[in-house]
């Protein structure tokens, strides 16, 4: 169970960091890269925490706070400001437009989880019944309740079959599976010739999600193996 966060960050270095952090603590990571692409995610589906970088390319960070406070749709959402402008105008400014705290770059992951937590325990959630998730490393996760697939903070669309066939994967890491298994649990039928249908979905899912071109391996002639994530 887990609370989705709003990365709203250009530079890839520090989102990646970010994305990483928050992956470890259980957290449901999802990157916008300026602010029109943030103000679409929160449309589409506001998150329960943002982490605002105030040097974006498009929309200034405190004028974005202000629009993100000033919508019914989002007025109620926490913002944190992760900024490398770290003046007391700076803070005190942040503070005016709306954000619930201020923390400089760089920082210490530690503390940035620390306030992260810190601002839950004062907000209640925004769902009574936060959304259940599967993992498969630091960056890879589904959400089985809405079907969605999020990799390296990014979402990732897969058809109804691709999501089943990933996560009956997902929950049998490091076990083969043979075409004919897959076929069953997924599809539910048993066929003389499996291969056209389970092939052409394995390779629909490496497409999709690149770290799977060397993480699900084919077992020949058996089928197919997801590797074991580090850590699992």
């Amino acid at each position: 169970m887990s609370r989705q966060v709003l990365i709203i960050e250009d530079d890839p270095m520090v989102s990646d960091v970010v994305i990483t952090i928050l992956v470890k603590e259980g957290f449901m990571p999802n990157l916008a890269k300026n602010g029109k692409e943030a103000l679409k995610k929160l449309a589409q589906s506001p998150p329960d925490l943002i982490l605002l970088d105030l040097g974006l390319p498009d929309i200034g960070g405190m004028d974005l706070a202000r629009q993100i406070r000033s919508s019914k749709n989002s007025a109620d959402i926490p913002i944190i400001i992760l900024t490398g402008q770290n003046t007391l105008s700076d803070r005190l400014s942040g503070f005016e437009h709306g954000a619930d705290d201020y923390l400089a770059k760089p920082f210490d992951p530690k503390e940035l989880i620390a306030r992260i937590q810190a601002v839950f325990r004062r907000v209640p959630p925004r769902n009574k019944q936060l959304r259940a998730r599967t993992t498969y490393g630091e960056k890879l996760f589904l959400d089985s309740e809405k079907h969605e697939v999020w990799n390296e903070g990014k979402e990732v669309w897969l058809t109804p079959k691709e999501f089943s066939l990933l996560e009956f994967l997902i929950n049998n890491q490091g076990k083969v599976q043979s075409r004919q298994t897959l076929l069953k649990e997924i599809w539910g039928q048993v066929s003389k010739d499996p291969t056209r249908t389970v092939d052409v979905h394995v390779r629909r899912l490496r497409s999709k999600i690149p770290s799977l071109e060397t993480d699900l391996i084919t077992i020949k002639p058996m089928g197919y193996k997801l590797k074991e994530a580090v850590g699992s």
